[in-house]
């Protein structure tokens, strides 16, 4: 039995297009509904929240400071030893991958919480150390894609 000259048609319902008399689609096949990702944020956004600004009211920024900064992942920086001097980092020189407290909060309520509860990280776990600073802070933006995490180090923060 050859298949070279065997046509096999389709099941009707595997192609639902419709054709006008000289043979042109009239309609195409109806694509299932879209379903975005997932952009809810963490199911405790609001207590991490309200445990950010209660450390928040613990911070001043000082006219000098420095930290040892890790960034976990990709890319990965560190561990370095920063200075910030009146809202810039002076030392190591020309590093944009390393932020400033202020900076670093930002970033924080950017994806964990600025925008909720419709848009935000799907998991945020931050701990503080002295004088109203984050220490360690786990960002997932989403908990489908891979490396799109923000995982930070700070230790050793001490004013100048």
């Amino acid at each position: 039995m050859s298949l070279q000259n065997e046509v096999v048609e389709p099941p009707e319902q595997a192609c639902p297009i419709a054709f006008d008399p000289t043979n042109i689609p009239t309609s195409r096949p109806t694509d299932p509904p879209f379903t975005p990702p997932q952009t809810g944020c963490d199911p405790n956004w609001r207590d991490t929240r309200r445990a950010f600004n209660a450390n928040l009211a613990n911070w001043t920024d000082p006219q000098c400071y420095n930290y040892i900064f890790t960034r976990i992942g990709r890319p990965s920086v560190g561990p370095i030893s920063v200075e910030v001097r009146d809202g810039r980092v002076t030392s190591p020189i020309l590093n944009p991958r390393i932020p400033t407290m202020e900076i670093l909060f930002n970033t924080i309520r950017r994806w964990c919480f600025r925008r909720c509860p419709e848009i935000g990280a799907e998991i945020c776990e931050l701990e503080y150390g002295d004088f109203g600073t984050v220490s360690d802070v786990f960002i997932d933006i989403s908990t489908d894609r891979a490396d799109e995490e923000l995982i930070y180090e700070i230790r050793e923060f001490e004013i100048c």
